[in-house]
């Protein structure tokens, strides 16, 4: 074998010893830094384990003296006792005078609410909260439904059912205009407008009044017009809606005359008393002075 080849397989050789022994090394001084390490660990340890027993020692004798302390015969003066004893039981006085938060379960949405926000009835006594009674307020008013009954009143058809009034209404934090439907519909079930024959003016009269009278009267001061119920005419003292009765007082009042026949109403404008109907079909003779009819060529009255 050539000597430059076995130079070269020495330095290999070489070169890997040194490499193992580096290792080597480095492992000694981790297992010996590992072992200091462990020592070390081992010596915290056992100062731990040292202050644990102390600390139990010393709890040992201060449960020891808090025990011969509770046993210990007591020296409280009197008058400290007697302190103690009053302010326990002014505490005790304070604890039960504590307000408790007073609750309630609306009939609609049957939520358990504090009792800020109930409504009641007074009558019923069922109670609700504000928001639930102001929905089913703002629906009844949309549909201008009066009176507004209770809910629970309503579902159980009850004879004499709770109905909305003005202070719920302020209770629930109705609008002014919630406020003025409700007015009108209020109205609306114990009267109605109408328009005055003469002033043209509109005005809300009571619906029992319309209904047991004939005529209507006016109520502003400025008018007090009457009118027919029926024919809606102006009319004074008498009245009648075929214009009958009006009729008769101006025939009496310029002296003219019915045919006897038919009726028409006939006035004489000159000549004789001695009338003839101008009526369509009619013709019939009579007496403009007595109104009777003239059968015979002689009439006397």
């Amino acid at each position: 074998m050539p000597s430059h080849k076995v130079l070269q397989i020495r330095l290999n050789f070489n070169n890997i010893a040194e490499a193992f022994y580096a290792v080597f090394m480095d492992a000694k001084a981790e297992i010996a830094q590992a072992e200091a390490n462990s020592t070390e660990y081992l010596k915290q340890v056992s100062l731990l384990l040292a202050e644990n027993e102390m600390l139990l020692a010393r709890l040992d004798e201060q449960s020891m003296d808090i025990e011969a302390e509770r046993n210990a015969p007591q020296n409280l003066d009197d008058d400290v006792a007697l302190a103690a004893k009053l302010q326990a039981l002014y505490d005790q006085d304070q604890t039960s005078k504590k307000p408790t938060l007073e609750t309630f379960d609306c009939g609609i949405c049957f939520e358990t609410l504090a009792n800020d926000y109930i409504v009641q009835f007074e009558q019923c006594h069922h109670s609700y909260c504000r928001n639930c009674l102001m929905v089913h307020v703002s629906s009844a008013l949309r549909e201008r439904r009066y009176p507004i009954l209770c809910p629970s009143c309503a579902a159980e058809k009850a004879e004499e059912a709770a109905a909305i009034d003005y202070d719920i209404l302020e209770i629930i934090g109705a609008t002014a205009a919630d406020v003025a439907v409700f007015e009108e519909v209020q109205l609306g079930v114990h009267s109605f407008a109408i328009q005055c024959q003469k002033c043209k003016e509109t005005m809300f009269i009571d619906r029992d009044d319309y209904q047991t009278n004939d005529f209507i009267i006016c109520p502003l001061p400025r008018c007090h017009c009457m009118w027919c119920k029926k024919c809606l005419q102006e009319v004074g003292p008498l009245h009648s809606c075929d214009g009958m009765i009006e009729l008769d007082k101006l025939m009496k009042t310029q002296g003219w005359k019915y045919c006897p026949a038919c009726r028409t109403p006939i006035q004489k404008v000159s000549g004789c008393n001695h009338m003839v109907c101008t009526a369509r079909g009619c013709k019939t003779e009579f007496c403009y002075r007595c109104g009777k009819g003239i059968t015979t060529y002689r009439h006397d009255c």
